[in-house]
């Protein structure tokens, strides 16, 4: 591997551990998961639009989506 693609692979890492951290420090509370994902169903706006607005940083987003969506299903899993 050369200089360029070390630094490359750093800065990916370090880029994502800031997403993490960002998401970490606004992490949202179920009730907002459970808000976002109702608006969704009521056609209010789609879950993504309204993470885009909380979660402006891609891979921050990422971490965000992934979180509602690991909680909304668990959320199915235990009315089911």
């Amino acid at each position: 591997m050369n200089h360029e693609n070390h630094i490359s692979v750093a800065r990916y890492y370090s880029d994502k551990a800031k997403a993490q951290r960002e998401f970490e420090s606004r992490r949202l509370s179920e009730h907002e998961v459970l808000l976002i994902v109702q608006s969704a169903a009521d056609g209010e706006a789609s879950a993504q639009d309204l993470l885009k607005v909380l979660y402006p940083g891609r891979k921050a987003f990422n971490f965000a989506h992934h979180h509602i969506a690991e909680m909304a299903f668990s959320r199915i899993g235990d009315k089911g």
